[in-house]
């Protein structure tokens, strides 16, 4: 997506070697070093573990010497943790996996990136093409099976294949009519599906970003095979919704993202209850933590929620750094109390 305004952005120096391919062709997937950082999430306080719902579960802030590295817009976990895809709204995806220490996240190994691959194998070409925003597992923690939702040119992408899905070509899913609604910029900025133990099993929730409705509230569909039904998702004053989660009872977590140029970067995390998610429905809930920059936080985009060896149900937020010199990757994990 378009940087927010506010965060006084730079074009991206990010030393790294730029691969020389043919028109066309995709890069080989390439293991790629990550340097990380332990962070906590409130210098001010930075023995503090509760806030509000949730717990922390521990941070990270990562770089690479890469020039494809940042700009993750969407994230997904496997089922329990170990693994995660974070997906570039440049069409670039990472893999990796995640280290624990004491039950925390604590480090990343094994990393590996490559490009999105259109329908015919290639990678997409323009930004209007590749501006990956949302990545979602079809079956929860499957990371064989993955869908992607694009904006600019509005549509939803299935990637099937062992392992990771996203090293072969994709298969267009949903490209609604309705969709021709969505502003360039401000389309597909989050969808979740509902598992199979929530009435809602099977279905997809797609929420735009900044298109409104005439109410002022974001446009939003309940899709499944050719059936799209219409709902909508309240305001909330300045934020916009950038990814969301589906819990395993049917409620959704709405990340939401809000950025001055007086206060810098917001984010917060609202609860949907799953009886008020259908067709016609206006969308609130409670909000389950508000972080401003008294806390360390970024750009913050991308959501995943799985549920930890443990037990615990842990919700991971990625920021889009926006290839950005005074930005960050941050990656924070928190325990949701159920």
């Amino acid at each position: 997506m378009t940087p927010p305004r506010g965060l006084g952005l730079v074009p991206a120096l990010i030393a790294g070697v730029l691969l020389v391919l043919p028109s066309g062709a995709a890069a080989p997937p390439a293991t790629i070093s990550l340097e990380t950082k332990p962070v906590v999430f409130s210098p001010l306080q930075p023995q503090k573990n509760r806030f509000g719902a949730l717990e922390w579960r521990g941070g990270l802030e990562i770089s690479a010497q890469n020039s494809h590295f940042g700009g993750f817009s969407g994230l997904v976990l496997n089922r329990d943790g170990s693994r995660m895809i974070a997906l570039s709204d440049r069409g670039w995806w990472l893999q990796s996996e995640l280290v624990y220490e004491g039950g925390r996240l604590a480090g990343l190994e094994s990393a590996v990136m490559n490009q999105l691959l259109k329908p015919g194998g290639k990678p997409y070409g323009s930004k209007k093409h590749r501006d990956a925003e949302s990545i979602i597992s079809w079956t929860s923690g499957d990371l064989s099976d993955l869908v992607v939702s694009f904006e600019r040119r509005h549509r939803l992408v299935r990637y099937r294949a062992p392992g990771n899905a996203l090293t072969v070509p994709g298969r267009r899913l949903h490209a609604l009519k309705s969709f021709k609604r969505l502003r360039y910029n401000k389309g597909l900025e989050a969808i979740a599906r509902f598992p199979a133990a929530s009435a809602l099993r099977g279905w997809i929730i797609a929420v735009a970003e900044g298109t409104l409705d005439k109410a002022g509230n974001h446009l939003a569909w309940l899709l499944r095979g050719g059936s799209a039904r219409r709902l909508s998702v309240k305001k909330r004053g300045e934020f916009e919704i950038t990814d969301a989660a589906a819990m395993p009872g049917g409620d959704l977590i709405l990340l939401e993202r809000a950025v001055s140029l007086l206060g810098g970067p917001r984010f917060a995390l609202r609860r949907i209850k799953a009886a008020h998610i259908r067709a016609g429905a206006v969308l609130d809930g409670e909000v389950l933590i508000e972080a401003d920059l008294r806390h360390t936080i970024d750009n913050m985009e991308g959501l995943a929620l799985h549920r930890h060896p443990d037990g615990e149900l842990r919700l991971t937020l990625i920021s889009d750094d926006n290839f950005s010199l005074i930005q960050r990757t941050l990656l924070l994990q928190f325990a949701l109390r159920e």
